[in-house]
C-alpha cells in the first residue's frame, strides 16, 4: 500500500500560467496520480482542489483565446472594409479614364469632321473661322507651279498649260483632298432639278479653292489635264452627287463629259423638258403625217 503521507497535508497545487505572475511556475499534479495515491475510505478534497485548479486554469485560456480571436475578427473586418474602399476608388478612377477617353475621341472626331469644311456658306452667310482660309478669287487661275507658301494667297497664272494644272493639283491639293479639307454639305449636293442652282454654287466655291473654277464656264479645257487631275475633278464631282445624279455618271470617267451630262439633265426644271418632249413628239407626229400624204 502507499504510503499514506502521500497525498495528505499537501496544499492544493495551481496550474502554471506565465501570464498569470501571481501563479505558482510548478505545474499541476496528475489526476491519475493524485487518484492512485488516496486510500479507500479517505476524501477525495485534495483531488477535488486540483480540478478545480485544472478548470479555472482551463477558463483563463480559454477566455484568452476567446479575446485573441476576437481581436483578428475585428481585424479582418478592418481589412475587409479597406478592401472594398480601394475597389471602389479603383473603379471610380476606371470609369473617370474610360469618360475621358470616349470624350477624346468624341472631340477628334468632331475635329476631323469640321476643322477642314468650307470657310463660307453662302447659302447661310455665315463664316467659319476655324476651318482653312479660302484663297481670294483671282482670274485666271491655272499657272506654272508656285511657291508652296503662297500659292493659297497668290494662284497661277493661266498659261493653258499641262503641266502649270499639274503642278497645282499634284504637289498640294491632292494632299489636302486627302484631309477632305474640302467637302460640300448635303443639303447642297445635287439630287434633282430643284437644287441645280444650289449645287451650282457649292460646287464653284470648292473648284474657286482649288484654283479651277474657269472649268464650269469651260468644261472641256480639262480635256487637256493628265489622267491623274482629270481623276481628281471626277472624284469632286461625284462627292458633290447623290442618288440618281451620282448614278448617272458612275460610267463617265472623263470630267467634261460628266459634267456636262448633269448640266443637260438636271439645269432645266422638270416641267421644262416635258414641254420639249411633248414639241419633239408633235413635230415627229406632224412630219410622218406630212409624208402620208
Amino acid at each position: 500500500m502507499a504510503d499514506q503521507s502521500k497525498g495528505k497535508g499537501i496544499a492544493p497545487k495551481r496550474a502554471s500560467n506565465p501570464a498569470d505572475p501571481g501563479q505558482s511556475s510548478r505545474p499541476l499534479p496528475p489526476i491519475r496520480t493524485l487518484l492512485e495515491d488516496e486510500e479507500d475510505g479517505e476524501d477525495y478534497s485534495e483531488v477535488i482542489e486540483v480540478l478545480k485548479q485544472y478548470i479555472k486554469s482551463y477558463k483563463r485560456v480559454i477566455a484568452s483565446q476567446s479575446s485573441d480571436i476576437k481581436t483578428l475578427l475585428l481585424n479582418l473586418n478592418t481589412l475587409k472594409a479597406s478592401v472594398e474602399d480601394s475597389v471602389s476608388a479603383i473603379k471610380n478612377i476606371s470609369s473617370t479614364l474610360a469618360s475621358l477617353t470616349n470624350s477624346s475621341n468624341t472631340a477628334a472626331t468632331t475635329m476631323g469632321k469640321t476643322s477642314y469644311s468650307p470657310r463660307f456658306d453662302p447659302f447661310s452667310g455665315t463664316m467659319d473661322l476655324d476651318s482653312p482660309p479660302r484663297p481670294p478669287r483671282k482670274e485666271p487661275h491655272l499657272g506654272p507651279a508656285v511657291n508652296s507658301a503662297t500659292s493659297n494667297l497668290d494662284p497661277p497664272i493661266d498659261t493653258g498649260s499641262k503641266e502649270g494644272f499639274k503642278d497645282t493639283i499634284t504637289s498640294s491639293i491632292v494632299k489636302e483632298l486627302s484631309k477632305k479639307a474640302y467637302t460640300i454639305p448635303d443639303d447642297s449636293k445635287l439630287s434633282r432639278e430643284s437644287n441645280f442652282e444650289q449645287w451650282i454654287q457649292a460646287v464653284s466655291i470648292v473648284l474657286r479653292a482649288l484654283g479651277i473654277s474657269n472649268f464650269l464656264e469651260n468644261p472641256d479645257i480639262s480635256n487637256t489635264y493628265s489622267d491623274s487631275d482629270q481623276a481628281v475633278l471626277l472624284i469632286l464631282l461625284r462627292d458633290s452627287l447623290s442618288s440618281s445624279p451620282r448614278a448617272a455618271i458612275s460610267w463617265i470617267y472623263i470630267p467634261s463629259k460628266a459634267f456636262k451630262l448633269l448640266v443637260r439633265q438636271y439645269s432645266r426644271p422638270i416641267e421644262s423638258k416635258k414641254e420639249d418632249v411633248y414639241n419633239e413628239f408633235h413635230a415627229l407626229t406632224f412630219s410622218t403625217y406630212k409624208k402620208g400624204l
